[in-house]
C-alpha cells in the first residue's frame, strides 16, 4: 500500500495541514459562500487526512489505495460545496457521508465491470439471506464463522465468504443519507437536511448501514428511495407514494415505523454488548 513513491509524498505533504478548529471552521465556510476560493481550498485541504484515514477503510474493496484516495477527495470537494454550517454538524461528520458516497460508487463500478461466477454469486445470495434473519433474530451482525454454520457451507469456502462479505459491505455502505432529527415524531414531506449519523451516533452509524438489506422488501425500498442510499437524489414522500402506488401518508408511516425499528435494533446490540 505503501510502496508508490508518489502516494509517500502526497501522505507527507498533506500532515502539513492543520486541522481546523470549529470556529475557524465555520468562518471559512461564511466567506467560502461568499465566493472565497482561499477559504475554499483551506477546507479542502485540512480534511485530507479525514479521506486518507477512510479510505484506509475500504483497502481490500478492489481499488488502489491512491484511487480511493483520489475518489475520496471528490467526495470532499462536493460535501464542501453544499455543507451549511448553520445547520449545526460539523463538518467531518456530513463530510464522512460523501467521502464514502464517493468512494463506494467508484467500488460499485469497478466491479460491475468484473464478472462474478455463478457459484459466487449463489454464496453471496445465501450468505445476505442468512445474515439478514441472523440480525432480525439477535440485533447483530453475524461473524464469518456464524454465517458458514448457519448456512452449512464447506470450511475451505470460508475465505471466499469473508472476500464476498467484505465486499458486499463496502458496496452497501453507500452513506449520502438525509434525515429527519430523532426527537421529531413526524416527518415532512421534504427532501431532509441532516444526516444519518444525527440520528444515530457515530459507532452506531456504519453497523446500521449493514442492516438495510435486512428488511422486508417495501421498507428497504422506501428507506433506499426516501434517503438516496443508491446514490441518487433523496426523494419526498410525495414522489416515493407516486412510484410505489401507494398513499403519502402510508409512505411516511412505513418510514417512521422503519426508524423505530431501526433504533430497537441498537438498543438491542447494546444490551447485548453491556450483557457480555
Amino acid at each position: 500500500m505503501m510502496g508508490d513513491p508518489n502516494l509517500k509524498e502526497y501522505l507527507q505533504e498533506i500532515r502539513e495541514y492543520p486541522i481546523l478548529k470549529a470556529k475557524e471552521e465555520k468562518r471559512l465556510f461564511k466567506l467560502c459562500i461568499d465566493g472565497d476560493e482561499k477559504a475554499r481550498e483551506n477546507l479542502i485541504t485540512s480534511n485530507l487526512r479525514l479521506v486518507v484515514s477512510i479510505a484506509k477503510k475500504y483497502v481490500n474493496c478492489g481499488l488502489p489505495f491512491i484511487d480511493l484516495i483520489e475518489e475520496g477527495n471528490v467526495g470532499l470537494i462536493y460535501a464542501v460545496e453544499r455543507f451549511d454550517p448553520e445547520k449545526g454538524c460539523r463538518f467531518s461528520t456530513y463530510a464522512t457521508c460523501w467521502i464514502k458516497h464517493s468512494i463506494c460508487r467508484a467500488i460499485t463500478e469497478k466491479n460491475q465491470l468484473v464478472r462474478i461466477p455463478a457459484y459466487m454469486k449463489k454464496i453471496i445470495s445465501q450468505c445476505k439471506e442468512q445474515i439478514a434473519i441472523m440480525i432480525r433474530e439477535s440485533g447483530k451482525t453475524p461473524t464469518v464463522q456464524e454465517v458458514v454454520e448457519r448456512t452449512n457451507l464447506q470450511k475451505t469456502k470460508k475465505s471466499i465468504i469473508h472476500e464476498a462479505l467484505m465486499t458486499t459491505q463496502a458496496l452497501e455502505s453507500m452513506q449520502s443519507l438525509y434525515t429527519l432529527n430523532a426527537n421529531q415524531d413526524w416527518i415532512e414531506d421534504r427532501k431532509t437536511n441532516n444526516t444519518l449519523q444525527q440520528i444515530f451516533d457515530k459507532s452506531e452509524f456504519e453497523w446500521i448501514m449493514g442492516i438495510i438489506d435486512g428488511l422486508d422488501s417495501k421498507r428497504a425500498q422506501v428507506i433506499r428511495l426516501r434517503y438516496g442510499l443508491d446514490g441518487k437524489s433523496p426523494m419526498t414522500l410525495k414522489e416515493i407514494a407516486s412510484l410505489l402506488k401507494l398513499t403519502k401518508e402510508r409512505i411516511r408511516q412505513i418510514e417512521k415505523e422503519t426508524l423505530s425499528m431501526l433504533r430497537q435494533i441498537i438498543k438491542r446490540r447494546k444490551a447485548s454488548d453491556c450483557a457480555l
